[in-house]
């Protein structure tokens, strides 16, 4: 079969970014969408580690961030696996209580790299983007980034004096 250079630069960059997860022939986008979504939602109403690992391959799974630690309490950057980022959004979960809400604003999957982007706002006032490495053999969370501006988000806390 004839590839053409930019369709020979994709399937090496699938092969790449998937490692084991690659050898699916035929993923089922639907269901990986699926998979993200209601790991998303499991994270942000701050379920843990005990309430979302079903969705995620192994306590080893990788969790990134681009933040400075700007908040009080643990550090977001200290999380290195997603299981240690659950734990650590149920703790600001349930510091926030009911106020602890999100509006997610716009939502994709890349078919290429098996990954879902989620830009959303988290209390109203917080805006951040996930994305959601899926792991299309396994149909579960095999990876996960956030970009986060929490200096921003310390900066403007509602309800809360400037001085934390």
């Amino acid at each position: 079969p004839m590839y053409s250079a930019h369709g020979t630069f994709k399937l090496v960059l699938s092969l790449f970014v998937l490692g084991d997860c690659a050898d699916v022939q035929a993923p089922d986008f639907q269901q990986m969408i699926r998979v993200s979504q209601e790991f998303f939602d499991c994270c942000e109403t701050g379920k843990g580690w005990a309430g979302c690992s079903q969705f995620v391959t192994n306590e080893a799974a990788l969790f990134s961030i681009e933040a400075v630690d700007a908040l009080p309490g643990p550090k977001v950057t200290d999380n290195k696996s997603v299981k240690d980022y659950l734990d650590w959004m149920a703790g600001v979960v349930k510091q926030f209580g009911p106020k602890a809400t999100y509006e997610v604003k716009a939502h994709g999957f890349d078919h290429t790299t098996m990954t879902a982007m989620y830009y959303a706002v988290f209390a109203g006032y917080s805006d951040y983007v996930y994305m959601i490495q899926i792991c299309p053999k396994e149909m579960k969370v095999r990876g996960m980034t956030k970009v986060w501006n929490d200096q921003y988000a310390k900066d403007h806390l509602p309800g809360r004096s400037q001085e934390l």
